[in-house]
């Protein structure tokens, strides 16, 4: 058959916008040849990269959910299990767990069977639903950031003789699941929308599909303030003032350094804890850091072994007297 003219083509492209759904969006031309073929909830993205990159990621995801919800569920259990473990510092860290387990659970699952299925087989419904629990986990961004701002609490009294306690601790809690919820929330309702992204077997906010709605470009712009640079913020000034504090104590007086320890400082977990804990908080989609003496022992005796931990069970508890008894005043 004879090819239509240019100008024959417009009307047959207008008609197959009209029948797609609002939402639907894929950065090329409308002109393209079948185009809902490129669809990333109807057929495999073998368009963006080979099956190969699909299988790869497929297996990576396996592992992340295989690492990281054992580890994380476990962090859970012990701390509503073991009474020890219920200190107002324990309760961010199993926030902070419970962040990531809801990521792991939901996110890196769904991932890993998109990836397996080279598109997002599950439908646009479900890409809202991975798509908002997904991003929701900045409420583990926002756990660190409480974390360095008890840190600050404690180590620099700001506001004098007040307590850092439980309550403050569930006030920490609940803001962060608030905070987060309030702006990962949006998209759910209109203000831009979540669609799946890079090799289009994962959903989160649009920032890649090249739309030019403004809503799409001032929703990123608002969750990168209130959800990164913000929490960010507080993470560096908090332990930028503790750094200091410290500074400034070994500088007035070399020959009390060695009353107070770093890492009651900086390990929040396990204050008296030996060694650094190795569990960097740049991966915080794996544990909340169960090597931890207090955590690890819990763990053995949930699996029935016995364990004396009598003299390295700590109550998460600051020893930081020197430090504050010296009135710092960091600049």
């Amino acid at each position: 058959p004879r090819t239509p003219v240019w100008g024959q083509q417009r009307p047959k492209a207008r008609e197959m916008r009209d029948e797609l759904p609002e939402d639907f969006y894929i950065p090329v031309s409308l002109e393209t040849t079948n185009l809902t073929a490129l669809s990333p909830f109807l057929v495999p993205q073998t368009h963006l990269g080979s099956p190969g990159i699909f299988r790869a990621m497929a297996a990576f995801m396996f592992l992340l959910v295989v690492l990281g919800a054992p580890v994380n569920a476990l962090t859970v259990l012990c701390t509503a299990k073991y009474k020890k473990l219920r200190s107002h510092l324990n309760y961010i860290l199993v926030n902070l767990a419970v962040a990531n387990l809801l990521v792991v659970c939901v996110g890196s699952t769904t991932a890993f069977y998109s990836f397996s299925q080279m598109y997002f087989a599950l439908g646009p419904l479900a890409c809202k639903i991975e798509g908002f629990t997904a991003t929701l986990g900045i409420t583990a961004l926002w756990s660190l950031a409480i974390i360095s701002w008890e840190r600050w609490f404690v180590v620099c009294k700001p506001f004098g003789n007040i307590k850092f306690d439980g309550k403050l601790a569930m006030a920490g809690v609940v803001f962060a699941w608030v905070w987060a919820c309030a702006w990962t929330a949006p998209p759910i309702f209109g203000w831009s929308r979540y669609w799946p992204h890079g090799l289009k077997t994962s959903c989160g906010p649009d920032v890649f599909s090249g739309s030019s709605d403004p809503g799409v470009q001032s929703y990123m712009v608002v969750l990168m303030v209130t959800c990164c640079f913000f929490p960010l913020s507080v993470i560096i000034f908090c332990y930028l003032q503790v750094w200091l504090a410290i500074r400034a104590v070994r500088t007035r007086d070399r020959n009390r350094v060695t009353i107070y320890s770093p890492i009651n400082i900086y390990n929040p977990v396990c204050p008296r804890c030996p060694r650094v804990c190795p569990c960097p908080p740049s991966v915080p989609s794996l544990s909340v850091c169960p090597s931890a003496p207090q955590f690890r022992n819990c763990i053995l005796q949930l699996f029935g072994k016995k364990v004396d931990d009598g003299s390295e069970v700590s109550t998460s508890r600051t020893e930081v007297s020197s430090v504050s008894n010296s009135s710092v005043s960091p600049a």
